[in-house]
């Protein structure tokens, strides 16, 4: 995917309205269901429309509407309704691409500020039920991670990011965003990366740190004013050799303990959040409804988000102890 920093924008999404019951939008089977067409008589003759005919009915109707989604629309409640029936045609899209640039840019609703929707909607579709279950879980989470990290932490740096979080929640001096935001790159030190940095030759260079998995992870500025220069340089670290880093998330603020705007990157397009956990939250469903691979640099930390938070398994997951490990001390402590 080819990044062109000088062209990104910064989109800021509408507030959702909450659906009474906690469901964000209807369940919909992961399979395109078969639309059933009555026989009819064409010139005296019996005609029975197969299965194959309604394949191509459904094909037909699903490009009639991508084409009329690529057009701009007022009633966002319409282009919620089309996106839903267009999905099985973008994961066949997806399932056959090499560049995901093109598709983003054939499906432009992508772009628009209240793409965040579509993105839910889509991961509902293919998880359903799935949709909650980070927010749910997040409170649990943070007691339990706390435990871990004073018997695992090894690295100075980390034991002096835990050891300030700490005092700071002790004196009542950090945003909970901030808590969240610390709890959340920390994982990278107790799940580190063995991967190594690769130069234009395609040769080792040097293995990933813990700072590198983390900023690659949740990039922290001190001013968004200074996002597209912090990501020019993320590009040239990571994408262009080799290790992808969209979408990821961004937070604003002079220290990492006074961090107050949330940001998710994709594709030249910043999309901004409420809380840290709703960015965390969004990221994760973009990687699996784009079908694209966790960065490198920090793979571990989203492989243990799908598996301890969504229940997720897929064939492409690869085996890690120290995530085995994790999944076993919080399985213990409930």
């Amino acid at each position: 995917m080819s990044i062109d920093c000088n062209r990104i924008t910064i989109s800021f999404p509408e507030k959702e309205k909450k659906n009474p019951g906690g469901k964000l939008y209807n369940r919909f089977g992961n399979s395109r269901s078969k639309r059933s067409r009555p026989s009819v008589e064409e010139n005296g003759k019996l005609i029975d429309y197969s299965s194959s005919q309604t394949d191509e009915v459904d094909d037909s109707i699903s490009l009639a509407l991508k084409t009329a989604l690529s057009r701009d629309s007022s009633d966002w409640t319409t282009v919620c309704d089309k996106w839903k029936k267009t999905y099985s045609l973008r994961q066949q899209e997806l399932s056959t691409t090499s560049n995901h640039s093109s598709f983003l840019k054939s499906w432009p609703k992508y772009g628009d500020a209240r793409a965040t929707q579509l993105i839910k909607i889509d991961f509902e579709i293919m998880y359903p039920g799935k949709q909650h279950l980070l927010l749910s879980k997040w409170e649990h989470f943070k007691i339990i991670i706390k435990r871990y990290y004073e018997a695992n932490i090894h690295n100075p740096n980390c034991k002096k990011q835990l050891r300030l979080l700490n005092s700071n929640l002790s004196s009542g001096n950090i945003l909970k965003d901030s808590e969240d935001f610390i709890l959340a790159i920390l994982l990278n030190s107790v799940l580190p990366a063995s991967s190594r940095f690769k130069d234009r030759n395609g040769s080792n260079k040097r293995k990933v740190s813990i700072a590198d998995a983390q900023e690659s992870f949740a990039l922290r500025i001190p001013s968004i004013q200074s996002y597209q220069e912090n990501i020019s340089e993320l590009v040239n670290k990571y994408y262009n050799i080799g290790l992808t880093i969209q979408p990821f998330i961004l937070c604003v603020g002079q220290d990492d303990y006074n961090i107050h705007e949330y940001y998710v990157y994709l594709d030249k397009t910043l999309f901004k959040f409420d809380s840290f956990i709703e960015a965390l939250d969004l990221c994760f469903k973009t990687f699996q409804v784009l079908s694209l691979k966790y960065p490198l640099a920090c793979q571990s930390c989203w492989l243990f988000i799908q598996k301890y938070f969504f229940n997720i398994e897929s064939k492409f997951d690869f085996k890690s102890s120290n995530i085995t490990s994790l999944l076993n001390f919080f399985k213990n402590q409930s």
